[in-house]
């Protein structure tokens, strides 16, 4: 991708409040920080910055804490990139205990195909 895509001036990782595993994530509220972030459209004739958005999201049950961030923020500005951060953080719910994932469309159609 590096070849191929430009690179944002600003990469920040961003770890949560306190230590544990990812309880619960908005995935809409990260994708319309991705979409703020110049990443997405909000107009059909928008451009798309390919530079910008969320990468190395953690999953729901994955442990995170100062060594481990919920994500990585790509930005073209520091104001964008705390602005992404806040989203995140307000996106991502972080607990005690385990978490499981919720379960998948598709693997409910496929127990209940004949």
């Amino acid at each position: 991708r590096d070849r191929y895509l430009a690179t944002a001036p600003v990469t920040r990782a961003v770890f949560a409040a306190r230590p544990g595993r990812v309880q619960h994530m908005d995935t809409r509220a990260l994708g319309l920080a991705v979409v703020e972030l110049g990443g997405g459209r909000r107009q059909p004739g928008d451009a798309i910055d390919h530079a910008v958005g969320l990468t190395g999201i953690a999953a729901i049950g994955d442990p995170v804490d100062a060594e481990h961030p919920l994500a990585m923020v790509h930005a073209r500005s520091e104001d964008d990139a705390e602005y992404a951060a806040r989203r995140l953080l307000a996106a991502i719910a972080v607990g005690e205990g385990h978490a499981s994932p919720p379960t998948l469309i598709q693997d409910v159609i496929r127990r209940e195909a004949p």
